[in-house]
């Protein structure tokens, strides 16, 4: 992969377990990386108090603006859901030798 993708999946990981631990309190925090068809699937979960309802569609947290601009940089799409605990899922497009052919 680019290292702007590697960079790029860390520091969405980074802020979703930063968030899960400093705000949800979470005590499991899932993380999964999947390749598919030319994109990365990357999911975080975990089992903390969810977000305030409003505050997903809302960029005035830093931390989630900065998940959804970088997925976007990437050409990929950022998704999050919050009912019991919150699961965060950023798809990207990704160019590997197998799919350069």
């Amino acid at each position: 992969y680019d290292t702007p993708v590697e960079i790029g999946v860390y520091r969405v990981v980074q802020e979703a377990v930063n968030n899960a631990v400093k705000h949800a309190h979470a005590t499991l925090i899932d993380v999964s990386l999947e390749q598919r068809a030319g994109r990365l699937l990357l999911r975080i979960s975990d089992n903390g108090t969810g977000m305030p309802k409003g505050l997903k569609n809302v960029a005035n947290g830093q931390g989630l603006h900065n998940m959804r601009e970088r997925a976007r940089l990437l050409g990929g799409t950022f998704r999050i859901t919050s009912q019991s605990g919150t699961r965060v899922t950023v798809n990207i497009p990704v160019i590997t030798q197998s799919n350069q052919n």
